[in-house]
């Protein structure tokens, strides 16, 4: 009973906490660890028993490490394996020998400087994830470098725990090279195994359509796993974290992974609080300033390195700082290697609790950091003196702003901006793409894309890339802050310049407007248009109403989309729009009745009210043409007109056998 007790008191202070944690916005791992410093018996000794808290942790870091092996799927890593299988290493490899030579100096013993190094170099997944998740930045470039470098953080901890036994001193320090053997070897049977055996058994708990025999299966497979590697001498997160990789590999992982994740949570929420039940006050009441010094240089030295990561990698400046920001801190996996290393005697307890002090602080300065980060990045953008690596590449020949007049800027290259070149090939239309990613750059340069490699929100590539002498901009890029930057520089640049942003989210729609964009191109509202349009169409509603229906909608949803911009348009402004007046471009057909005759024969203006200000005769801009000249298949006349009138002009411009 006295069990029930403690966990009661558990849950309950930490749903207190949590409550806290989102009025006051900071990471609920900090309102975990602290229910265990108040709880535990360094506080008010709430819960008689942390070894009891330290079990249930146990089964928490199991959970959690099985759940992180399961999205190790080849489909999501295929994405980031650049940034995992480069930036990674480099990453782990920097930070882990930086703090080997700077502990070395200081006078520790190898097995400690090693350690520290090994603690230093892993990074908080968990924390990283959710901060970038809510600033919409996961698909960012930074958000999908931070990524790759934190999985692969994440798989590193297998070797660590391999290599702990090897590091202690005396009857332990013996024992290390068997132990060591023996987890070559349970990686060896679990592999085996779940190639041969686990996909079966997961086979044959699914088709039973029983949801309670499959997670019993899977929680089954994650203890069993961690029971084993436990009874080898190692730690039990080691078996559940390979028994997770093995499942991700079999087709029922997204499945097994929702089945896990509520539990995960939960227990995950013991391991932090009794993380804090270990830390004792005193530490911070009588070190303050050392501890503080502490998380400083573990988040400056991470940073750093990250940084030069990213330069090595190719990545742009903006892009490099916000990653640089995002791993400043310590992971959670981290903790789990310092209470290994703990309970092997490696590592001494002043040191220990002077490390969970500094590493709690850079934890709960994520959010902060990354605030700092953008800010960093934007200060960073104003300076011109930058070596060209870290802004862009020389634009290619075919390019080149001497060339270039009047063309179409392309942010971004991801699927709309492959489409876009696309169509602006098709249509003739001379255009610059500007892309981030190295790879991207240098695979479409060789196709013969006009691309040149920069991050948009630096000056400097604009303006390579002739932003003061294109008509259009459009900005594709899934990086919301960096969207707001290139519009701001952009207007700036080249007050009459056309500007499109794709956005995400509604909430982003007005502060691109006010920032000068000419049109944003919200995806939540064109996807809800799209699930109505195809619902209708499921239901056999005409196509004509159907077609209507989306028009009306769309009308009515940009209207009010920019409706809060419009009290700041000045009066002539509002006069020209109230007009309805727009400007188009419809080609003459073969074959249509315009074919030879003038435009004074046609008389558009007289007949439908429209006025006929230019012709596009292939490369040929005609402006202001000739009334008597007559008119050639082909050509594209450029009109101002009233949406209403262009129906009647466009029956002329059609073949006849169309009209």
């Amino acid at each position: 009973m006295d069990v029930l007790l403690d966990i009661e008191i558990l849950l309950a202070s930490a749903v207190g906490a949590l409550f806290l944690c989102g009025l006051l916005r900071v990471p609920v791992l900090l309102g975990f660890l602290g229910v265990g410093l108040v709880a535990g018996p360094h506080g008010f000794g709430w819960v008689g028993g942390p070894h009891r808290v330290e079990m249930l942790a146990e089964v928490g870091v199991s959970l959690l490490l099985f759940s992180v092996g399961m999205e190790f799927s080849q489909e999501s890593l295929s994405r980031i394996q650049r940034a995992m299988f480069k930036g990674g290493p480099l990453q782990v490899g920097g930070t882990l020998g930086l703090c080997l030579l700077i502990a070395l100096l200081a006078g520790w013993d190898f097995s400690l400087a090693l350690l520290a190094g090994m603690l230093a170099a892993l990074s908080s997944t968990a924390i990283v994830i959710r901060s970038l998740q809510e600033r919409a930045e996961l698909d960012s470039p930074h958000g999908q470098n931070a990524l790759g470098i934190l999985i692969f953080q994440d798989l590193l901890i297998i070797p660590m725990m391999l290599v702990l036994p090897l590091m202690g001193t005396g009857e332990t320090g013996g024992l290390g090279g068997l132990e060591v053997l023996r987890g070559m070897g349970l990686m060896f049977l679990v592999t085996l195994a779940g190639w041969k055996v686990l996909p079966w058994v997961l086979f044959l708990a699914a088709r039973s359509r029983n949801k309670e025999m499959f997670l019993l299966t899977l929680l089954a497979v994650c203890f069993f796993m961690a029971w084993f590697a436990h009874s080898q001498g190692l730690s039990p997160a080691i078996g559940a974290l390979l028994a997770g990789i093995v499942i991700s590999r079999s087709e029922f992982s997204h499945e097994a992974l929702g089945n896990v994740t509520p539990f995960r949570d939960v227990f995950m929420s013991f391991f932090f609080v009794s993380l804090g039940m270990l830390m004792d006050p005193k530490v911070l009441v009588q070190e303050p300033l050392w501890i503080a010094l502490g998380a400083v240089f573990l988040v400056v030295l991470k940073a750093l390195v990250v940084m030069g990561t990213g330069i090595v990698m190719g990545l742009p400046l903006r892009t490099l700082i916000l990653m640089g920001a995002a791993l400043a801190q310590i992971g959670e996996l981290s903790f789990v290697l310092a209470q290994s290393a703990v309970n092997r005697g490696i590592l001494p307890g002043e040191i220990y609790q002077g490390f969970l002090a500094a590493a709690v602080l850079t934890m709960g300065s994520t959010p902060v950091l990354i605030k700092i980060g953008h800010i960093l990045a934007s200060l960073a953008l104003r300076w011109k003196g930058w070596p060209c690596f870290l802004l862009a590449e020389p634009v290619p020949k075919d390019a080149s702003k001497e060339e270039l007049s009047g063309h179409l800027v392309i942010l971004g290259f991801g699927l709309n901006g492959r489409n876009l070149a696309r169509a602006a090939k098709a249509g003739g239309i001379r255009y610059v793409i500007v892309e981030a990613n190295l790879q991207t750059v240098r695979k479409e340069r060789s196709k013969g894309e006009p691309i040149l490699y920069g991050d948009g929100s630096h000056e400097s590539v604009l303006r390579a890339a002739g932003i003061e002498l294109a008509r259009a901009l459009v900005v594709v890029i899934n990086d919301p802050g960096a969207v707001r930057t290139i519009v701001s520089l952009a207007r700036r640049i080249s007050p009459g310049l056309y500007i499109i942003a794709r956005t995400r989210y509604l909430q982003e729609v007005e502060p691109l407007y006010r920032l000068g964009a000419d049109e944003v191109i919200p995806e939540e509202f064109e996807t809800s248009v799209e699930i109505f349009t195809r619902v209708l169409r499921r239901f056999l509603v005409p196509e004509d109403q159907v077609e209507k229906m989306v028009e009306e909608i769309r009308a009515e949803g940009y209207e009010m989309l920019r409706s809060s911009t419009a009290a700041g348009l000045t009066v002539c402004d509002i006069g020209a729009l109230s007009s309805g007046i727009e400007v188009r471009s419809l080609r003459i057909q073969e074959g249509s009745q315009a074919v030879g005759r003038s435009l004074a024969q046609l008389d558009f203006r007289k007949r439908y009210g429209v006025t006929v200000v230019a012709i596009r005769r292939g490369e040929e801009l005609i402006v202001d043409p000739d009334p008597r000249s007559p008119l050639l298949a082909g050509d594209v006349l450029v009109v101002l007109a009233d949406p209403q009138n262009f129906p009647g002009v466009t029956r002329i411009l059609e073949a006849q056998e169309k009209a």
